[in-house]
């Protein structure tokens, strides 16, 4: 997203959050670092530029994923770790896919977790 355009983005749906006085933290630098953190823990790569991402980043899933079933991967990391987050296939011989969505209140230790989580789901 180009800084220059930033303060102009407004999201449909806004939460307080929006008005939050807060400088310490930009709500679009947490999604590039937490797509960094997922594609490097799972060696994989950003299927777009980082000027492409807003508040959402879909990272892909390694390949050794692909013959799991995306719904069973998603109840998996909820059910056992706690972990909401979106799990999708894409095209015809689906590429697995998670996508991340920073907001205020998430955390990098939040996206560590995950990228911990799914790396060990990979082995």
């Amino acid at each position: 997203m180009r800084r220059d355009k930033q303060s102009e983005i407004r999201p449909l749906t806004i939460s307080h959050g929006t008005n939050s006085p807060r400088t310490d933290k930009t709500r679009f630098q947490l999604a590039l670092q937490g797509r960094r953190l997922l594609c490097e823990t799972l060696e994989v790569q950003p299927p777009c530029p980082e000027e492409m991402i807003g508040l959402m980043a879909v990272v892909p899933l390694p390949t050794i994923l692909e013959n799991r079933n995306f719904m069973s991967i998603h109840d998996e990391l909820f059910d056992k770790f706690g972990i909401q987050v979106q799990v999708m296939a894409w095209q015809e011989k689906p590429r697995l896919l998670v996508r991340i969505s920073a907001q205020i209140y998430n955390t990098l230790e939040e996206y560590e977790y995950l990228a911990k989580v799914l790396k060990g789901l990979c082995c």
